[in-house]
């Protein structure tokens, strides 16, 4: 009752997923989890996925790379993503074909330009901003994936919990 009256969420409640929400909020993102379950099994596949919605996304971009391991008939670890990006407020009509659609991911620090399709600096006292919608796609390479000629890469780390630290 204590959690309740503070807006925190309940212990034993917490089994449904992690968050550092206060609990008005993490009741509207578990109705929208909900819904984007219930929207899959009864209207089938989403065009995009709430990837935010999941309580374990490795577990589904894991999934994304087994559907194409066998399609291919190859070993799962030989495969790399490639990712393409949406205008900011695109929005996406069908499934991806190959991989899928995502959004729900943010830069902490940094800033999307949609125009450039590349990271830039951020807007003066403005921490946090929306990513568009991405494509993962599962891509086969027996090798290490090396930059086209003319692109630069950057290996972006993603954190699933605004905390660092510890076992989640």
């Amino acid at each position: 009752m204590h959690a309740l009256f503070e807006n925190k969420v309940p212990e034993k409640w917490k089994f449904a997923y992690y968050s550092l929400k206060p609990l008005s909020l993490w009741i509207v993102d578990l109705n929208k989890r909900i819904d984007q379950l219930r929207n899959w099994v009864h209207k089938g596949q989403p065009n995009v996925f709430w990837i935010s919605g999941f309580s374990f996304p490795t577990g589904f971009t894991t999934a994304l790379q087994q559907q194409a391991s066998r399609r291919l008939n190859v070993p799962i670890d030989q495969f790399n993503w490639e990712f393409s990006f949406e205008k900011l407020d695109n929005t996406v009509m069908s499934p991806a074909r190959e991989g899928a659609y995502i959004n729900g991911l943010f830069l902490e620090g940094a800033k999307w330009d949609g125009d450039k399709n590349c990271i830039t600096e951020p807007e003066p006292m403005k921490l946090f901003y929306r990513m568009p919608i991405i494509q993962f796609k599962p891509v086969y390479s027996e090798g290490k994936q090396k930059a086209k000629k003319g692109q630069n890469l950057y290996t972006c780390p993603t954190y699933m919990y605004p905390i660092r630290t510890g076992v989640r």
